[in-house]
């Protein structure tokens, strides 16, 4: 048996966002080409929040949690 479940998680549950600012670290020291600092992580999370999607999900491999994901409608207009 694999044991991989993938639940529906609030996002401003603890490992929700451990695993966020994981994710939001990696793709900023891939950016810039060095390790992120706090402050930038911090920044990254105002500005691309979470709190508006409408279904997150935690990934765990017995019981692990092992990534996320999550989806939602943009307000915005799509390039033309």
């Amino acid at each position: 048996m694999h044991n991989r479940t993938v639940p529906r998680a609030p996002a401003d549950d603890p490992e929700a966002v451990e695993l966020m600012r994981t994710y939001l670290t990696d793709i900023i020291d891939r950016h810039h080409g060095r390790p992120a600092t706090d402050a930038e992580v911090d920044q990254a999370v105002v500005e691309d929040p979470v709190d508006d999607l409408d279904a997150f999900f935690v990934a765990r491999h017995h019981g692990r949690p092992l990534g996320c994901a999550g989806s939602g409608w943009s307000a915005r207009k799509p390039p033309s």
